[in-house]
């Protein structure tokens, strides 16, 4: 028996996992990147 994993993504992770590549390659390229705290409400 053979076990594959499987990435179970959403529309959240899929989201999220963009953010960052986007966040990177701006890092990459010489922006300056804020992230400011977040808020439990948010």
């Amino acid at each position: 028996m053979t076990t594959r994993f499987v990435y179970p993504y959403n529309s959240m992770q899929k989201y999220l996992r963009n953010a960052y590549r986007v966040l990177m390659t701006r890092a990459r390229q010489g922006f300056i990147i804020d992230i400011p705290h977040g808020n439990v409400q948010n």
